[in-house]
């Protein structure tokens, strides 16, 4: 019954996320944070969620609530501790992703709204550095690729 229960849980975050990302592309932001939180609820460290929820708050221009989200998002520390603390209970998903260029661009943004653009320069700066080496990876990936066929 393990796998089935691992498999529901991702198949309701990601439900909860798509209908909190609806609702924030209709400006319903009260009702997509709700359905952020709730996705949350079920895997703290679902980096997608903290992502969607730091953007709603740059929409309701609450720019540090923001950036708590997107360094969640981003966060190594949360990574080392579920390492530490399911050694011996299993492994659950682990959705930190410090590659994710999205909520380094947030981090800037927010700061921009906070009048310090010279932190938010170096946000800005390494989203735009991870962006180019996803699109890079992509590239390299299509290009084996079509060499190979």
């Amino acid at each position: 019954d393990t796998p089935f229960f691992h498999g529901f849980r991702f198949c309701t975050k990601l439900w909860l996320c798509n209908k909190g990302n609806y609702y924030s592309a209709i400006r319903n932001v009260a009702e997509s944070i709700a359905y952020f939180r709730r996705a949350l609820k079920l895997n703290r460290n679902y980096h997608l969620a903290w992502t969607l929820l730091g953007h709603d708050y740059i929409e309701l221009k609450n720019p540090n609530a923001a950036i708590e989200c997107y360094r969640r998002a981003i966060s190594k520390f949360s990574r080392i501790f579920f390492h530490v603390f399911f050694w011996y209970n299993g492994w659950p998903e682990l959705d930190v992703n410090t590659r994710d260029y999205r909520a380094w661009y947030g981090i800037g943004q927010a700061y921009e709204i906070l009048n310090l653009p010279q932190y938010g320069l170096y946000y800005y700066l390494k989203a735009t550095e991870l962006r180019w080496a996803c699109d890079c990876d992509k590239q390299s990936k299509w290009g084996s690729k079509l060499k190979s066929a």
